[in-house]
């Protein structure tokens, strides 16, 4: 079995630190464009899951367990639909059937992408190294995003804003974990339990914390509902 970890929107494999350390031999991957120089980002969650299966294909991983964080979440759900016979199992971490985006965080977005230097300055200071994290890797994360820049996140915020599965969920077949932070800002706990409540092979954990990198903040708790998961496929 091979379990494969998807980031998030303008996040890189480094979020996975404390879940590549739990479970020896996973993989942590870089989507496209993520961090800077790696491609270019893929225009929505369907486009970056037929990448995935291009990077599965090409390690010639089999057995394949998926594990996605937030826009990863619903990338791995994607491929679930599209290939289910290529996937054993999928694990959305704080992600949903859809998104909420706000619109004004959007417009702010834009145009620091586009250059607007006070719109720039308040993305600036919104980034900091993460807590959870060792030191070094918190560092290196942080230079990542700071890199990729608020265009990125603008992208990869706009496939979420596409992203919408809710009516297709009955037909994913596979053994679906959904794990939630008890107080998610961007994907409440709800919008898990309705994957739970319409796939029919699923179910949902609740972490309990004010995060939506549970995988960072609450990884002892998310790690173990991951493991208790896998001992049952």
């Amino acid at each position: 079995m091979q379990l494969l970890w998807v980031h998030g929107s303008a996040d890189t494999a480094d979020s996975f630190y404390h879940q590549t350390r739990r479970f020896p031999g996973s993989d942590a991957i870089n989507l496209p464009g993520h961090p800077a120089g790696n491609g270019k980002p893929s225009g929505s969650a369907e486009e970056y899951a037929e990448w995935l299966r291009g990077y599965i294909a090409g390690k010639g991983y089999k057995d394949v367990v998926l594990s996605g964080h937030s826009l990863g979440g619903g990338i791995v759900l994607t491929y679930a639909l599209k290939y289910p016979d290529e996937v054993k199992a999928v694990i959305p971490l704080g992600s949903g059937p859809y998104f909420h985006i706000d619109p004004e965080q959007q417009d702010n977005l834009h145009r620091a992408a586009l250059g607007d230097k006070a719109a720039f300055d308040v993305w600036m200071s919104q980034q900091a190294p993460r807590d959870g994290l060792p030191t070094d890797v918190a560092e290196r994360d942080l230079k990542d995003r700071i890199e990729m820049g608020p265009a990125v996140i603008h992208h990869d915020l706009d496939c979420c804003y596409r992203y919408n599965i809710a009516d297709r969920l009955h037909d994913i077949q596979v053994p679906v974990l959904a794990v939630a932070a008890s107080g998610d800002p961007y994907c409440p706990p709800a919008d898990s339990q309705r994957l739970a409540d319409n796939i029919p092979n699923a179910k949902t954990v609740v972490v309990d914390g004010p995060t939506h990198w549970l995988m960072i903040d609450r990884a002892e708790a998310v790690n173990k509902a991951i493991e208790e998961f896998l001992a049952t496929l």
